[in-house]
């Protein structure tokens, strides 16, 4: 909890450093949504006390890609997601082609 009041207190000075317009423009806004998210469960976790599945796990590294020392990194995940359409369209002809094949088998190899 300790450690998310600092995250969201360096969010704070960056909105003020930066001005609400070029903040909200940057990625700021995901790592705010982020933190409120994380800050929402650690509130739940603290007035519920019981088991639970934390979901935000899964967002720690987005955090992380915000920081000024992860820029290749960034830039190596904009590029994945930049090739995704093309990698679906190749999974889509293959799942055919697959498809396709299958039915020739079938129809082949039915015993009829």
């Amino acid at each position: 909890l300790i450690l998310l009041l600092f995250l969201g207190f360096n969010l704070l000075l960056r909105l003020v450093w930066l001005g609400p317009k070029i903040f909200f423009r940057s990625r700021g806004i995901f790592v705010s949504i982020f933190i409120i998210i994380m800050f929402i469960e650690a509130f739940f976790i603290l007035t519920l006390n019981r088991r639970h599945i934390r979901i935000t796990r899964a967002l720690r590294p987005f955090i992380l890609l915000d920081t000024f020392l992860m820029s290749s990194v960034r830039r190596v995940v904009r590029q994945i997601f930049s090739c995704l359409k093309y990698i679906f369209d190749i999974i889509l002809i293959l799942f055919f082609l697959i498809a396709v094949f299958a039915l020739m088998a079938y129809f082949l190899f039915s015993g009829k």
